[in-house]
């Protein structure tokens, strides 16, 4: 990222604090923190910040959003992710390397079975698996747990000003 790009992305996080501060009721205050997470996650995500970290900023930005439509967002609500009835699928780690073999072979131009191979043997998973949660998490009809952080990390991947290098980074985690 060069400096007037970095400058610009910090006045962007200056401008939405200030917006905060006069803020000056909960919608307008949660507006504000929306767009200061997003302008911090926009400057994380050029200087090369991991995909986790990016998606638990994505995970609030949406929870905040639903409580400025009127909702009680599912982040929020008491014993929904720890209790009760869980969702079942994929946890965030196989979200994670579906959405790396969908990269390498978007941006690296890897056969979709070479790119299985590969991650699965970098993440120390088995391939079948990876194979059989990457078609489940691209499905449209499917209910999986995972499609949340599967489809955070691939926009998290394609935010990057250079993708093919934010694969090899998580890769080589």
């Amino acid at each position: 990222m060069d400096a007037r790009e970095k400058d610009v992305r910090i006045a962007d996080v200056k401008r939405a604090a200030a917006d905060y501060a006069l803020a000056r009721d909960g919608d307008g205050r949660r507006a504000a923190t929306i767009l200061t997470l997003r302008a911090l996650w926009e400057l994380a995500a050029a200087s090369g910040a991991p995909v986790e970290g990016l998606s638990v900023v994505n995970k609030l930005v949406q929870a905040l959003e639903e409580l400025n439509r009127g909702t009680t967002p599912a982040l929020l609500e008491a014993g929904k992710e720890n209790g009760g009835e869980k969702k079942s699928g994929a946890s965030a780690d196989l979200a994670l390397a579906a959405a790396l073999v969908d990269a390498l072979n978007q941006y690296e131009k890897m056969p979709i079975q070479e790119a299985i191979d590969y991650v699965a043997s970098k993440r120390g998973l088995s391939a079948s698996n990876l194979k059989n949660v990457r078609q489940r998490l691209r499905s449209k009809s499917s209910k999986d747990a995972g499609q949340p952080h599967y489809q955070a990390a691939l926009s998290t991947i394609a935010a990057q000003p250079d993708p093919a290098r934010a694969i090899r980074v998580q890769l080589a985690k």
